[in-house]
C-alpha cells in the first residue's frame, strides 16, 4: 500500500519536495472536464494547472496518472468527451505510468449526471473506459461513495476502481479497489485529497516503464543522444543517431528525456536501450 494525492487547478503552489518528504509516491492529475454545473451547453475544458503539475511530477520522478471529469449523457457525448481527453493527454504518453481515469467526484457532478438511470449510466461509463483501454492506457473508474448506487455491479467487476470515502476503513464491497481516498491533508498550506494505492508503486497501474518507440514504419523518427548516452544497440557510445531504423527500437526514458520530448527537443541527455524487434515480424 502506498500513498498519493489528487491534483487540480485548486493546488497552485505544490511543494513537490515536501510531498516526497511526506511519503507521497504517486499523483492523479486532473486533465479535462466536459460541461460544468454552471453551463448547460457543451463546454470542454482543460485544467489550467495540468501542464505545470505534469512537468513537476516528471522532474521529481513521481509517477502520475490523469483523469477526466465525466459529464456525458449520451453515447455521442461519450465519444466527444473521450476524444477531447485523449487528444489532450496524447503528448504525455511517453511519461504516463499511471491510470487514466474518469471521475464522478467533482463539484456539480450530481446535478449533471445524477438523474441518469443507473443502467444507462453504467453503459456510458463502460463505453468511456473501453475507449481509454483501446487507446492503450490502463483505465480507472473513480467516484465518491454517494455514486455507488448509481452503477450496476458488473461495472465494478470489469474495471479497476478508485473511491473517495472518508471513513475509518477502506470499502470492502468493491472487488477491484485500487485507490481509496480517505481524507484531506494540508502540506505547506496546500490542501490535498490523499489516497492509499493498492498496486505496485513502480507501475502505478501500468505494465511498462516510460519508453519511446522508434518505429521503422515512421521514416521520420530521429533521436540524437549526447555524450553520456551509455549504450546504443548494445554498443557503448558517446553519441549515436537513430534515423530511419530497420527495426523497431524501444528506449527507456529518464525524467530529463521526457522533459526534452515535451520541449520538442531531439537531444536527450541519457538513454537506455531496451530491446529491438525485427521489422519483418512487426
Amino acid at each position: 500500500m502506498i500513498k498519493g494525492v489528487y491534483l487540480s487547478h485548486k493546488q497552485k503552489n505544490v511543494q513537490w519536495d515536501k510531498l516526497k518528504e511526506q511519503g507521497i509516491n504517486f499523483a492523479l492529475i486532473r486533465a479535462t472536464q466536459g460541461r460544468s454545473a454552471t453551463h448547460s451547453e457543451r463546454v470542454l475544458s482543460t485544467d489550467t494547472q495540468m501542464k505545470k503539475h505534469i512537468r513537476q511530477a516528471i522532474a521529481h520522478d513521481i509517477p502520475f496518472g490523469l483523469y477526466h471529469c465525466f459529464t456525458a449523457r449520451s453515447f455521442e457525448e461519450v465519444e466527444v468527451e473521450c476524444n477531447y481527453f485523449l487528444q489532450t493527454i496524447k503528448e504525455y504518453r511517453y511519461a504516463l505510468q499511471g491510470y487514466v481515469a474518469i471521475s464522478f467526484d467533482y463539484s456539480g457532478s450530481m446535478e449533471l449526471c445524477g438523474d441518469i438511470p443507473f443502467m444507462t449510466l453504467t453503459d456510458l461509463a463502460n463505453r468511456f473506459l473501453t475507449l481509454i483501454r483501446d487507446a492503450g492506457y490502463t483505465p480507472l473508474l473513480y467516484f465518491s461513495m454517494e455514486w455507488y448506487k448509481h452503477f450496476a455491479l458488473p461495472l465494478f467487476m470489469e474495471w479497476d476502481v478508485g473511491i473517495r470515502d472518508y471513513s475509518l476503513f477502506a470499502p470492502t464491497n468493491i472487488p477491484r479497489l485500487k485507490l481509496w481516498s480517505y481524507g484531506i491533508e494540508s502540506i505547506e498550506r496546500e490542501a490535498y485529497i490523499v489516497s492509499h494505492g493498492y498496486f505496485d508503486p513502480k507501475t502505478f497501474g501500468s505494465t511498462v516503464a516510460p519508453q519511446y518507440i522508434v518505429d521503422p514504419i515512421n521514416q521520420y523518427d530521429f533521436v540524437r543522444m549526447r555524450k553520456g548516452a551509455r549504450w546504443f544497440n548494445g554498443v557503448r557510445v558517446d553519441e549515436a543517431e537513430i534515423r530511419n531504423p530497420k527495426e523497431r527500437v524501444v528506449l527507456e526514458l529518464s525524467p530529463n528525456n521526457i522533459l526534452a520530448l515535451l520541449d520538442n527537443s531531439d537531444v536527450w541527455i541519457e538513454t537506455k536501450y531496451l530491446y529491438k524487434v525485427d521489422k519483418d515480424i512487426i
